[in-house]
């Protein structure tokens, strides 16, 4: 069974439809949230978080596009394998954060900006974890090729995106505040 979880942000009320017939419709009677970014502030972001996006993917795939010694190795690539789904809330995060709003209900919180530190906190960990397993396998390997180095480098690089989405997550949240309901 599947739950939602914003379910309980909804009351069903009873309204007279077009045709004169009574109709449920449900009405969000759950928290509001106030951002208080500027539009400005949000296209800047919406920019950086837009160009970080893409250059970690471009490098996540990338970095598995060469044959390089640490892509054979587990302790390598299982962790920089795993940041797959980090990548897919990462963008759908992004995405859904873009439309300029003033006011969030719960759902557009959560799935917005809401998403940015705890992504952001797994994506560092799991591309700290393959820098490591890289560094090792280098270490071991002796003589190294570019492929190698490669893959280091887009592992840093996405550590260090991953580390700036999870401190914009938390810079984010502290700039958004609870709406009393009316």
């Amino acid at each position: 069974m599947i739950i939602d979880r914003y379910l309980k942000d909804y009351k069903c009320e009873i309204q007279t439809g077009p045709d004169g017939k009574p109709r449920e419709v449900y009405v969000y009677a759950g928290p509001l949230f106030e951002s208080s970014e500027t539009k400005e502030e949000h296209k800047k972001n919406v920019i950086i978080l837009t160009a970080l996006s893409f250059l970690a993917v471009a490098l996540y795939i990338v970095g598995l596009w060469f044959d390089s010694a640490p892509a054979h190795k587990w302790y390598a690539v299982v962790p920089y394998s795993l940041n797959f789904l980090t990548y897919v809330f990462f963008v759908y995060s992004v995405i859904s954060y873009m439309p300029i709003r003033k006011t969030y209900n719960r759902r557009q919180r959560g799935n917005s900006f809401g998403k940015f530190s705890p992504v952001g906190l797994i994506g560092a960990l799991l591309s700290f974890a393959s820098v490591v397993g890289t560094i090792v396998c280098l270490a071991k390997a002796g003589n190294t090729a570019f492929p190698d180095w490669f893959f280091l480098g887009s592992a840093v690089i996405q550590t260090l995106v991953f580390a700036y989405l999870f401190i914009f997550g938390l810079k984010i949240l502290k700039k958004v505040n609870n709406l009393p309901n009316a």
